[in-house]
């Protein structure tokens, strides 16, 4: 298979490639390529700075947009890994082009070896576009979908065992990992909203349930439903609407066994009862038909709160308000939490609950919309994510990859561009407390 070589020109407006070793500080490269075969080689990237270029490899690169942009360009391979396991005939035929085997790749990394590559961070290839730090010869970045890092093969090992050095991520100058852990993000429903819109909120909660196969991080997998009339028409209605739903297709083989194994844990528990009577999915590429389940909120715990990552959702029946804390007591940090009440009610004490857990709470909404504004905030407490203080989502999200320094009592002359009393990058700052 054939290379891909890139070539990136910052005044030719390669900026935007600049924003992204900025602010991602890793090597997940947009542009793919497919790994080298024997015959095929990539480029071989410039082996020093260009003529009139000093390096400066001993001077650390300041992650930041010189002003103005340097006219510079370097030459260097990009393989960015898709998917990394073995095809078997069930395997769709979009998913076996974008497949290498271990063996493969372990061999590809062995030819690269041998034919005297060097693996290099996002950040060097960064310094060397806007410093003129010098690269080693024949660079090469290696780069994977971040589902590969998490879910395929373990990479590192192949790399080693190919003999090159695995290098995926850039460096900032510390290390942090901002990551999205697993949520159920539950929904709390009144006995008042279901007697003023049950089938709003139930036709709303089936495309959240199951849209994109239930994949989303903001799926909702755990309902709290009073018990009663009221509350079994809902279930009954939702189990319905959720049958009535063609099987959802999940990203690969693996989700779909894991989900598999998760609802047989979840069956086995005696107190759980499956709502509905669709048949099990048929038919090519990895299927799964939506469903819902119910348990007494008496019986919650660890095991009925395990995240079900596909089309799959637990209603928790509650007999009383005291009940429905006690169950939401359970819940650990959530990537968000949503009421349904309606208005007048008194349900303070469940905003409360939910706003502990969860970093965003929607009321009478449902989670797996996340607009990108001044106001979002995806992200949560541990085990949500890794970091709660931060968005994902949103306009104050580059602030993931920032660290706040001080400079107390600095002269002008050594002061960052964008703290001088001049403010020469004409940037928005906040000086003695004032917005300028």
């Amino acid at each position: 298979m054939a290379t891909k070589t890139h070539h990136l020109n910052l005044r030719a407006g390669a900026a935007l490639a600049a924003v992204a070793l900025v602010l991602t500080a890793c090597a997940f490269g947009r542009q793919a390529s497919a790994a080298p075969t024997g015959s095929e080689a990539p480029s071989e990237a410039a082996e020093a700075p260009a003529a009139g270029e000093t390096a400066r490899a001993t001077s650390p690169c300041r992650l930041r947009f010189p002003n103005p942009l340097p006219s510079r360009q370097r030459v260097v391979p990009i393989l960015m890994y898709h998917r990394i396991d073995y095809v078997t005939s069930s395997t769709p035929e979009a998913t076996r082009r974008l497949t290498v085997s271990p063996e493969d790749f372990r061999h590809q990394m062995r030819w690269l070896k041998l034919h005297g590559y060097h693996t290099i961070t996002q950040r060097s290839l960064f310094s060397a576009l806007m410093c003129g730090s010098h690269l080693r010869r024949k660079p090469i970045v290696i780069t994977a979908t971040i589902g590969l890092l998490l879910f395929s093969w373990p990479l590192f090992e192949l790399m080693r065992l190919g003999g090159v050095l695995p290098v995926f991520f850039g460096q900032l100058g510390f290390t942090l990992l901002i990551g999205s852990m697993g949520s159920v993000n539950p929904i709390v429903i009144t006995e008042a909203a279901l007697r003023s819109r049950a089938g709003a909120i139930a036709e709303g909660l089936v495309a959240s349930v199951s849209n994109f196969g239930g994949q989303l991080c903001t799926k909702p997998g755990v309902v709290f439903v009073p018990a009663g009339a009221a509350g079994d028409a809902f279930a009954a209605d939702l189990a319905a609407r959720l049958d009535a739903v063609e099987p959802t297709v999940l990203l690969n083989e693996r989700l779909r066994d894991a989900l598999r194994a998760a609802v047989g844990r979840l069956e086995a528990v005696g107190s759980v009862r499956a709502l509905g009577g669709a048949a099990g999915a048929d038919g090519p590429g990895f299927r799964y038909q939506p469903a819902a389940y119910e348990a007494p909120a008496a019986a919650v715990d660890d095991a009925l709160l395990e995240e079900h990552f596909g089309p799959v959702v637990l209603l928790i029946r509650h007999g009383s308000r005291e009940e429905l804390l006690a169950a939401l007591g359970h819940i650990e940090g959530q990537l968000s939490g949503t009421l349904h009440a309606e208005r007048g009610e008194d349900v303070d004490a469940i905003v409360t609950a939910l706003a502990e857990r969860a970093g965003r709470v929607v009321f009478d909404g449902f989670p797996t919309g996340v607009a990108v504004t001044h106001g979002m905030h995806h992200g949560g407490p541990y085990p949500a994510t890794t970091s709660p203080l931060h968005t994902s989502v949103g306009m104050t999200a580059v602030h993931r990859f920032t660290r706040p320094v001080a400079f107390q009592d600095a002269p002008e002359d050594v002061l960052p561009p964008e703290l001088r009393e001049g403010n020469p990058l004409g940037i928005r700052r906040r000086v003695d407390g004032v917005p300028r």
